[in-house]
């Protein structure tokens, strides 16, 4: 796909999925995809069709959000950066009235030996100024290289990161 047309080319491909996934005899008549008569089962379970969350950082990408997509996935960033690009995905929402509460917003979290050090304190108060920003869901990343110390730190988001952060 050439460079230029990667976000069209997303943009159809979101619509055709839509279609397959919603309409009893699905047609698209796009720049890209072509289809009618074209039997697609099962259908999903989730209604309307599964959610749709779109990651980037750009006005491409915040405009798939709004107008194609059910959530925003703002890959790594710290809370001031996700302040930063919630405040420019609100200005495109706004543009398309797109009520932001109807967007889901999720980020990575890489869990560091720093941030899960005093029983999780750092990473608590993290979590905690990414929900107060809105913020649905967060993907922790605890990957070691020693198993013993994954599951430690498995231990300590389950029972005292996330009883902690649910609290606040």
């Amino acid at each position: 796909m050439p460079f230029q047309a990667r976000g069209r080319h997303g943009d159809e491909i979101l619509r055709a999925f839509k279609a397959l996934w919603t309409e009893d005899d699905p047609r698209l008549d796009g720049e890209f995809f072509r289809f009618r008569d074209l039997g697609f089962a099962p259908k999903p379970v989730q209604k309307p069709h599964p959610p749709i969350w779109v990651g980037g950082d750009s006005p491409g990408a915040f405009r798939r959000v709004v107008t194609l997509g059910d959530g925003w996935h703002a890959t790594s960033k710290d809370p001031a950066q996700l302040r930063d690009g919630l405040g420019r995905l609100r200005a495109v929402a706004d543009q398309h009235r797109r009520d932001m509460t109807t967007i889901e917003i999720s980020v990575r979290y890489s869990l560091t030996d720093a941030l899960a050090a005093n029983r999780g304190a750092g990473a608590i108060d993290q979590l905690v100024a990414y929900r107060r920003l809105g913020l649905t869901h967060v993907m922790i990343d605890f990957r070691r290289d020693d198993m013993g110390q994954m599951l430690e730190l498995l231990d300590l988001v389950a029972n005292t990161i996330r009883p902690a952060v649910n609290a606040a």
